[in-house]
């Protein structure tokens, strides 16, 4: 039956194949429909009518109510494949569980008897339905933890029970959780979040019961697990799992305070020694400031072109699957100016600045690569390049920006993270490259090393919009340069600009000058990381 009655926009029948109808003892007009399930007239004019997508809206798509509608006496609407309950919007579907296992269902195969019972018809027999005894299933499932492994190994799920302690050396956990519902558990659901990290539930089905975490802080969190019966109530009966992540010595307060007390002694010693610099060149400087802001604000206008003509452009590298630069500059705008607001922020009210404030621009470079290339062929360039996006992935999140920012070099954003962390990614970084080879096309191994420099953004927390992104990477690019000629395998880092004042800031040298002169706080990774990688190419470029 095709719908012949109008409606409007977004009202009107999902499909509009009408296979079965019902007219309630309310005088409500029911219709099913061969895709989008059952729908109800809610309203008519007399000349357009508005429906009700009832299966569309409880999430049963691509396929029919069951056509053989059928009303109650408590006013729920049956098929034998569905049972609708308008008084409580809740739809539940008969399975083996519930006694129906007739095989094929036929269409128009049903009756109602004098006695108030249904009979529905299939290719395997009939089905005698006492629709007034029958009510969806109320057991409240308990759930038990089923596996545990820490690192990829297993332990001991009994353990739970004093908590989860994490040592600094372990970077992840899976938990494997089951509902005790053995009347149809296919249709569990289950939800869980991990609070202090997870801002809401997460849900996955039944043949999905595991959590997994990785990468956590250092910290105190708990780990809660729902589930719910066969016909989808939530059961009362929850896990709550407490989780300790215990903090490395590097991120114990007192290192903290130690390298705070460093870095103001030597902040204190530059700003002494530059300060009578500063004051003759003055002059110089507001000249520079104007000159620069010019240049700023034509940057801008050619980038707000730019990225209108790259509108329809990919964001997308070919070879490594990861973004490029077209993406980098569409997205990273966003994230700058919130940076710089909460630093702002903080600055001009006070209060403590939110651990999530910083952006870290980590530039990455494949040490030798044309070597690499030159002997072995682009096919193990390509094949190692391919590889680094699995490597970087290891150490970043995917909400960070991994860049393929051009040949062997990548770009990684770490956003909404603070500069605390800078150095261990960047280490991390590093040993995830250099301690395990890549696999080439026939087979071989090849040990490969990379260099990192790394910059913090804003450099300058004071004045944030001094220095602008790009900049930024200028200075992780030129920390890179260093950390290759101090023999690579090594990183170099830019952490901040210390109690530069805005003049100071403004005069913008060239980045490797900042570096070299020691006016801001550089970071390096130890003398023992860096040097040739065992069986890699040998050192012979800059």
């Amino acid at each position: 039956l095709l719908d012949p009655v109008a409606s409007q926009s977004g009202a009107g029948l999902g499909s509009p194949t009408v296979i079965g109808l019902l007219i309630d003892r309310d005088q409500v007009l029911w219709l099913d429909t061969a895709v989008a399930g059952l729908h109800r007239m809610s309203a008519w004019n007399g000349e357009q009518a508005r429906f009700d997508r009832i299966s569309e809206r409880h999430g049963i798509v691509s396929r029919p109510f069951g056509a053989n509608l059928l009303q109650d006496a408590r006013g729920r609407i049956w098929t034998q494949l569905y049972v609708y309950d308008p008084g409580k919007d809740q739809m539940h579907e008969l399975t083996q569980a519930d006694g129906v296992d007739i095989g094929t269902p036929w269409f128009h195969s049903f009756a109602r008897l004098r006695s108030g019972r249904f009979l529905f018809g299939g290719s395997k027999g009939m089905l005698a339905v006492d629709a007034a005894s029958f009510d969806a299933s109320v057991y409240a499932p308990r759930l038990v933890v089923s596996d545990l492994q820490v690192n990829g190994r297993a332990r001991r799920a009994g353990q739970l029970e004093q908590g989860l302690l994490l040592a600094p050396d372990d970077r992840s956990f899976s938990l494997e959780f089951a509902a005790l519902d053995f009347g149809d558990p296919s249709r569990l659901r289950y939800a869980y979040r991990l609070q202090g990290f997870d801002s809401d539930w997460i849900t996955t089905r039944a043949d999905r019961r595991a959590a997994s975490y990785s990468n956590l802080g250092p910290g105190s969190y708990v780990l809660q697990v729902r589930a719910t019966n066969r016909s989808g109530s939530w059961s009362p009966h929850e896990l709550a799992i407490a989780v300790r992540v215990a903090p490395a010595w590097w991120q114990q307060w007192w290192f903290r305070l130690v390298m705070l007390v460093m870095a103001a002694a030597l902040v204190y010693a530059v700003v002494q020694l530059r300060t009578r610099q500063l004051r003759l060149r003055q002059s110089e400087l507001r000249s520079l400031v104007q000159e620069r802001t010019r240049e700023l604000e034509s940057l801008t206008e050619l980038l707000r072109r730019e990225s209108a003509a790259l509108h329809e452009a990919s964001l997308t590298d070919p070879l490594t699957g990861l973004r490029n630069r077209r993406f980098l500059v569409r997205h990273v705008d966003v994230d700058v100016a919130l940076s710089m607001r909460r630093h702002e922020s903080h600055w001009s009210h006070g209060g403590p600045l939110p651990g999530d404030a910083d952006l870290l621009f980590f530039m990455v470079d494949i040490d030798h690569f044309k070597q690499v290339n030159d002997r072995y062929g682009h096919a193990a360039g390509d094949a190692v390049l391919t590889q680094m996006r699995s490597r970087l992935g290891q150490v970043f999140r995917d909400a960070d920006y991994m860049v393929r920012w051009g040949g062997e070099e990548f770009l990684l954003v770490a956003r909404w993270i603070s500069r605390d962390h800078a150095a261990e990614l960047a280490e991390r970084a590093r040993k995830a490259v250099a301690d395990q080879p890549f696999v080439l096309d026939k087979g071989q191994l090849l040990a490969c090393t990379c260099s990192l420099g790394f910059a913090c953004f804003p450099l300058a927390t004071r004045h944030p919009r001094l220095l602008d992104w790009s900049e930024t990477v200028d200075l992780a690019d030129a920390a890179l340069f260093v950390a290759k000629t101090r023999g690579r395998n090594a990183w170099v880092g830019v952490r901040d600009s210390g109690d530069m004042d805005a003049a100071a800031l403004a005069a913008r040298p060239q980045p490797a000058q900042w570096i070299t002169e020691g006016t801001i706080t550089v970071l390096q990774s130890p003398d023992d990381a860096g040097g040739q990688a065992t069986g890699g190419v040998p050192d012979s470029e800059p």
